[in-house]
């Protein structure tokens, strides 16, 4: 059950969900500065602005209702060059389609590609765009380290915490352990470069209104936990 473990989660702060201190920033591709990437990253000045240039091409649709991720493919094809021409962009990816066997449903839904297929498609044009995409990678590795494992952005603290309060009428032991739950599947599910995207996932989903239990067994499925073995000799 989703309850397990969660009393432990309820014992930290509960201030911690609605307050940000100045040495606790929680940085993402799609909301970092030029200056924080150079300064804070070690990113030139050059490649910093290419990430900015190109980030939106690389930016993830959550989608709430299959708790999936994807990338707009007429986004992308725009950043891209809009290859075939301007008004080509069906021919386009009617090729992709067919050249990469992809299938609908599992690879693509109306124009929304996984990730892994926004690669392949990102990989095959080269050019700036593939630059960039390979600086993103990269800048993705370096965030994960900056960043709290266990850190919910600024975005997501209110959106749980606004949909808390008006589900629980008010911020008292009902919204708060709803919260931990929500932050429990969360850890649980999210490690390294993952936990911004489990993140929105989850969060997106909720107050969507899916049940905790249903988010739990999709994110078991879609984000299965890694168990790790212990070596004997260390206890």
């Amino acid at each position: 059950m989703v309850e397990e473990g969660i009393q432990k989660l309820i014992q930290i702060d509960n201030t911690h969900m609605t307050k940000t201190t100045n040495t606790n920033n929680h940085y993402s591709i799609e909301t970092v500065s030029k200056p924080v990437l150079i300064k804070t990253f070690g990113l030139t000045e050059a490649n910093a602005k290419l990430i900015h240039k190109h980030r939106k091409t690389f930016q993830l649709i959550y989608d709430a209702e299959s708790l999936d991720t994807g990338i707009d493919v007429r986004t992308l094809w725009a950043a891209l060059g809009k290859p075939e021409g301007d008004s080509n962009f069906s021919r386009w990816f009617s090729k992709a389609v067919t050249n990469l066997l992809l299938v609908r449903g599992v690879d693509y839904k109306d124009y929304i590609v996984t990730a892994s297929v926004a690669k392949e498609l990102i990989t095959t044009t080269g050019g700036e765009p593939f630059k960039a995409y390979r600086l993103c990678v990269d800048l993705a590795d370096k965030i994960d380290a900056y960043n709290q494992p266990s850190l919910l952005d600024k975005s997501n603290k209110k959106k749980l915490k606004d949909y808390a309060e008006k589900n629980y009428k008010g911020f008292n032991n009902a919204s708060k352990y709803f919260i931990a739950a929500v932050n429990f599947l969360i850890c649980l599910h999210a490690t390294g470069r993952k936990y911004h995207q489990v993140q929105e996932v989850v969060v997106n989903a909720v107050i969507a209104g899916t049940e905790l239990d249903t988010v739990s067994d999709s994110l078991k499925v879609l984000y299965p936990v890694v168990e790790h073995e212990v070596d004997p000799e260390l206890h």
